[in-house]
């Protein structure tokens, strides 16, 4: 057992996978815009993991998991890689330009939520946006869909960022606290 865990860099790489390989299970099998419906779980996931590796973690998780949709849907690889990879950076830098996590360490719960509601209200916008524009789409009333986009993303978002920072408080805290490393394996 390593004494500090997910700080090898094959740790980090199985857990972004194994994350990615779920969020692409949530979304890949579903029609547009039911599969958007799966956010939570996206955001969740996207929220974990840079809790988890730190702020690179949700760009990883979000980019392998564009990848692995964009396998599905190949004729809108580059834009579904480059949204998935929005969604990641977005999430990350918000994370940190919130300061959702304290001096200490902490993770703080409406900092984090907010960032996650932020983020996954923008790349639904921009998503929204560049669909849109790349096939020409003429949509009445966009203002309503525009509201509803951001709306239920920065709903979807919130409620992903504060069941991933439940989650992170009652049961993965320890997996990186210094105290969950037992006194035989910091000699060395």
């Amino acid at each position: 057992m390593n004494s500090r865990p997910l700080t090898s860099k094959s740790r980090r790489l199985a857990l972004a996978s194994l994350f990615a390989v779920i969020i692409f299970l949530s979304k890949a099998f579903l029609p547009p815009p039911i599969d958007d419906m799966f956010l939570i779980v996206q955001i969740l996931l996207l929220v974990t993991s840079a809790l988890l590796m730190g702020p690179p973690g949700a760009t990883y998780v979000s980019t392998l998991s564009g990848i692995l949709k964009s396998v599905v849907t190949a004729g809108l690889a580059p834009f579904t890689i480059g949204l998935a990879v929005l969604y990641g950076v977005l999430t990350d830098g918000l994370l940190v330009a919130f300061r959702a996590r304290g001096a200490g360490g902490e993770v703080r719960t409406t900092r984090t939520a907010l960032a996650a509601g932020v983020s996954t209200a923008l790349t639904g916008l921009v998503s929204y946006y560049v669909t849109v524009g790349l096939f020409q789409l003429n949509l009445p009333g966009s203002f309503m869909i525009d509201m509803a986009i951001l709306l239920g993303g920065t709903i979807s978002g919130f409620i992903g960022g504060w069941a991933a920072t439940f989650i992170w408080k009652r049961y993965l805290v320890s997996l990186t606290a210094p105290s969950a490393v037992p006194a035989a394996q910091t000699k060395a």
